[in-house]
């Protein structure tokens, strides 16, 4: 029992250590397509276009 609540505890504190939760203002955003629900695809890039205009303006 103990080693599984050490083995949780590590894992969390390697998933909040991250590269990803370090993103800088210039890093490019990745949005991942691969879906067959058109509306999924459709908000994604709908998403894309916000934030390109976002960061374009700012």
């Amino acid at each position: 029992m103990f080693l599984k609540s050490l083995r949780v505890v590590f894992v969390a504190a390697l998933a909040s250590l991250s590269l990803s939760a370090l993103a800088g203002p210039n890093d490019p955003l990745f949005i991942n397509l691969s879906t067959d629900e058109m509306h999924r695809a459709s908000m994604a890039i709908n998403f894309g276009k916000h934030h390109t205009r976002q960061t374009v303006i700012h």
